[in-house]
């Protein structure tokens, strides 16, 4: 199952969300948030810490990683933006969270091993117009195996 959201910017606000004290459901993140939708996104471990770079609202919970190097940041105005940043902190941006791998650059997909197994997998991304484009895939169940990174790229 493959589900696709479609965001205005002059309407809706795009930020990361993380929980008080270790780990939480998404729905739960999402209501405690007002949010009209919620994806799981980034990296984190057992007790909730991010695995490279969190900043919401211009604090940084978490700095850049080699684990997870490719950086969402999203500014108060403008486009998203997409970095490598293996260390050091994202000042120009309001919010950034980390993950992996970068899949698409000008809608073109990016040379990289597009493999390995399928997960349920979230992506985002920003169409010329401006508009941003959620996609998650559910997985891990019979009746929804996910998608492979190349699946995901195309």
């Amino acid at each position: 199952n493959v589900h696709v959201l479609e965001l205005d910017p002059s309407e809706v606000e795009l930020r990361p969300a993380r929980p008080p004290r270790a780990v939480a459901p998404t729905s739960r993140l999402a209501r405690e948030g007002d949010a009209v939708a919620a994806v799981n996104g980034g990296f984190f471990g057992p007790r909730g810490e991010a695995i490279g770079l969190l900043r919401i609202d211009g604090a940084e919970l978490f700095p850049a990683s080699e684990g997870a190097p490719w950086v969402l940041g999203i500014p108060e105005r403008g486009p998203l933006r997409f970095e490598r940043r293996t260390s050091g902190t994202w000042d120009e941006v309001r919010h950034a969270l980390a993950g992996k791998p970068l899949l698409l650059r000008g809608g073109r997909v990016v040379p990289q091993d597009l493999g390995g197994p399928r997960h349920p997998r979230t992506a985002i991304g920003q169409r010329a117009d401006g508009v941003r484009v959620l996609l998650t895939c559910d997985g891990r169940a019979r009746e929804s195996l996910g998608l492979s990174v190349g699946e995901l790229a195309h």
